[in-house]
This record gives C-alpha cells, sequence and structure tokens, in this order.
C-alpha cells in the first residue's frame, strides 16, 4: 500500500530549546530594545504561533532564557573550580572561570544587563530581575557545599541563608 516516509521529527524539548537559543542570538545580536518575536521566530525557523505556543508571553520567554544563562553560568563556573580546593580558592576559581566565559562571549553577558535593565524598568517583569538574582545566590552557596567553612555562618555568607534561593516566580 502506502510506502513510510522518514521524517525528521523533533521533540518538544527539542523545539523549545531550539526556540530559547534563538532568543538568545536574537538578544545578543540585536540587543532586547531590537528584538521582537517575529525575529525569534524567524531566528527559530518556526512560526509566531508556534512561539506563542510554547512561551505564552514574552516574559515566559525571557525567563526561560535567564533559566538556560544561569544554566550555563553554573556549567562554567563548576567546571573551573576543583573539588579538593578551599574556600578561597574555590572564590577565587569560579571568578577567573566566570570572567573567561565573559571575555569569550561578551555579547552574552551584555544580554544579560539588558534583561536585567529590562526586567527593572518593567515593574510587571521585575520578578525576573529577583530570579535573575536567587539564581546567581544560589550559585555561590553551592561553592560554600563540601567546602571548610567553619568560619562563617549561614549570616556571614553573601547571600544568607538558602531560603533566599527560590526557582519560581
Amino acid at each position: 500500500m502506502g510506502e513510510l516516509v522518514s521524517r525528521t521529527t523533533t521533540t518538544a524539548a527539542e523545539r523549545r530549546a531550539d526556540i530559547i537559543a534563538a532568543t538568545i542570538r536574537v538578544l545578543a545580536r540585536d540587543g532586547i530594545a531590537e528584538t521582537t518575536t517575529r525575529k525569534i521566530s524567524a531566528e527559530a525557523e518556526v512560526n509566531q504561533a508556534t512561539l506563542r505556543y510554547y512561551f505564552g508571553s514574552k516574559d515566559d520567554l525571557l525567563f526561560a532564557v535567564l533559566q538556560e544563562m544561569m544554566q550555563t553560568t553554573r556549567e562554567v563556573v563548576q567546571a573551573g573550580i576543583s573539588s579538593n580546593s578551599d574556600l578561597h580558592d574555590t572564590i577565587a576559581e569560579s571568578i577567573k572561570a566566570f570572567w573567561r566565559h565573559v571575555e569569550t562571549a561578551p555579547e552574552l553577558q551584555v544580554m544579560q544587563y539588558e534583561l536585567t535593565l529590562y526586567a527593572l524598568r518593567h515593574p510587571e517583569s521585575a520578578w525576573l530581575a529577583k530570579q535573575q538574582y536567587d539564581g546567581y545566590c544560589a550559585l555561590v552557596e553551592t561553592l560554600f557545599q563540601g567546602r571548610p567553612s567553619n568560619s562563617y555562618s549561614k549570616e556571614e555568607r553573601p547571600c544568607g541563608t538558602s531560603k533566599n534561593n527560590s526557582n519560581t516566580r
């Protein structure tokens, strides 16, 4: 009867990741002021309805971008530190690893600053900036885990206690 047609299928997770990656490219290239859903759709090679299907609003898409950027930051920092370093060396190694990443892709750092400013300038989007900095605090807290830090109480740590580190809106 009929032949089976071989098609490349994209899972929902892959499509979502492709859209996030396209958004990062557009934001890094054009800046937040010039980034539109039309440009993102074109870069991701999807229509705008698909973009809305995966991300109901611009803020939802920007939140996904921030989550992706925080994951990248975590990976860069954690890859740059050795597991047997003391706290001082861990902090120094993480800063050096992060800075190497910034020097390699400065446009991504500019994009993150622009996202922060966007969130702070739009009260309805302020939660994005809070999520970003909660993510930074969570990352800093991981630097303390498993390291000799007897001289530091939770109150003396840069981000205080773990209750500041939520990953929800």
